[in-house]
């Protein structure tokens, strides 16, 4: 017999197709090595600085934005099916109903009613545990805001971003893309001593971008010129390739533009929908399957 959730389900494992057809299509991209590192003296400082090099402005393929949209949009309409087939099991038709993703409480109020007509109120309440303006309201009366997917306001924040990023992908073809590293000590050659500074875990790689400053920089005898070189995965950033979702200052919840998810928070996102289904599946497990319940 099918399970109501069934179809909330198939909508996870098909992002989950799609972040694997990512995968492919970005380890193409990223196997060209579009940049290099070079040092380069900072006559300001006095500091030698190690920068992103690119013989060529870096344009991540469009396929990727495609691919990332068709995932993110997948777990959106995941989360619709759970409400839809609560709202059944709650008596309403389902019709007008819709997984309300909110950063403002009052707005939250306005809405709420309407999109989750015919949803019991002890599910009610369990929605509104998830919504990313409790976790906003927590943050501003001094709650550490997350900086690792298993801190307790993490659903709320990865819920803001898969809002958003869906709300990107729906008015912008593909959704924009940037290429990060992380930040890993890099190797010397012709260097007799070195102090490294880095001022991001995360940095975006453009040409002319720092990596990171050198101070007490010393080479061999006879070396005129030190070579640099760090071995670390690409990842691509969607939305604002700027942005690193986790860790990042508090004006996240100001700007609304601001977001961005990685394969890696993609995943995460998946991870927590997944969560979210399991959460429910009690309430619906002896509710008959709606025909999109499958």
């Amino acid at each position: 017999m099918a399970h109501p959730l069934d179809s909330a389900r198939l909508k996870v494992h098909r992002a989950r197709g799609h972040l694997e057809a990512l995968d492919i299509e970005r380890k193409r991209f990223t196997d060209t090595n579009p940049f290099r590192l070079v040092v380069e003296p900072d006559l300001a400082t006095g500091e030698d600085v190690v920068r992103f090099r690119c013989d060529e402005p870096i344009r991540v393929p469009l396929v990727l934005g495609l691919i990332a949209g068709d995932a993110i949009h997948n777990l959106r309409s995941a989360l619709d099916h759970v409400v839809y087939q609560l709202a059944l099991a709650g008596g309403g038709d389902g019709d007008r109903t819709q997984f309300p993703i909110f950063e403002d409480g009052h707005a939250y109020a306005d809405h709420v009613g309407r999109l989750l007509e015919g949803v019991p109120e002890d599910e009610r309440s369990k929605i509104k545990e998830l919504q990313p303006f409790r976790a906003r309201t927590l943050i501003e009366a001094g709650a550490a805001p997350p900086t690792t997917a298993r801190d307790p306001l993490a659903v709320n924040m990865y819920l803001m971003f898969l809002g958003r990023l869906d709300n990107l992908d729906k008015h912008r073809l593909p959704l924009p893309g940037g290429v990060l590293v992380p930040f890993r000590q890099p190797s010397f050659e012709g260097v007799a001593r070195a102090r490294v500074r880095n001022h991001a875990p995360w940095l975006r790689v453009a040409d002319g971008g720092e990596y990171c400053r050198i101070s007490d920089l010393e080479l061999l005898p006879g070396v005129t010129e030190a070579k640099v070189s760090s071995d670390f995965p690409y990842t691509i950033a969607f939305g604002d390739p700027e942005w690193n979702p986790i860790g990042q200052p508090n004006d996240v919840w100001v700007d609304r533009s601001k977001g961005a998810a990685t394969r890696a928070d993609l995943g995460i996102i998946a991870e927590f929908v997944d969560q979210i289904i399991i959460m429910f599946d009690p309430v619906l497990e002896s509710a008959p399957a709606s025909p999109s319940g499958l």
